[in-house]
């Protein structure tokens, strides 16, 4: 019996983490644990700049992909690939907050990418093309 409740709590668990994802990628078929349904906006990359790996996975709605070195992709299909739509990057220092983030962005009317780059470095390396940023990443 624990063993059947145990595996009931864990198939909704699962079905909530990706809960939002179907509305804007379709079919549960193409649902994998770095899709999301997040709007990538530059208000919402810029908030991740202080936030630890759970943070972000809780902003994102979903685990996201995971390569050797730890850094975690996302990939949003938001209003079905149009404006808000694209991936995201993140990597995390050793205090485990976010250190940089890599994002490519569906513009307005997809007329092009928006990059937003950021690194925690001393220097403050960073970049939008977002409208409105003082420092573009491809003017």
């Amino acid at each position: 019996m624990r063993w059947w409740v145990a595996s009931c709590l864990m198939a909704t668990l699962a079905s909530q983490a990706h809960a939002g994802d179907l509305s804007c990628w379709g079919s549960p078929d193409v649902l994998t644990a770095d899709r999301t349904c997040v709007p990538l906006t530059a208000a919402f990359l810029s908030s991740l700049r202080v936030a630890t790996r759970d943070d972000v996975q809780r902003a994102m709605g979903v685990d996201g992909e995971q390569d050797e070195s730890g850094e975690l992709t996302f990939t949003s299909n938001y209003i079905g690939g149009g404006p808000g739509a694209g991936t995201v990057q993140v990597k995390f220092g050793d205090g485990g907050n976010v250190r940089a983030i890599d994002a490519s962005v569906v513009g307005q009317n997809k007329a092009r990418e928006l990059r937003f780059l950021w690194t925690s470095s001393e220097d403050g390396v960073g970049c939008s093309d977002f409208p409105g940023s003082p420092q573009a990443c491809n003017p």
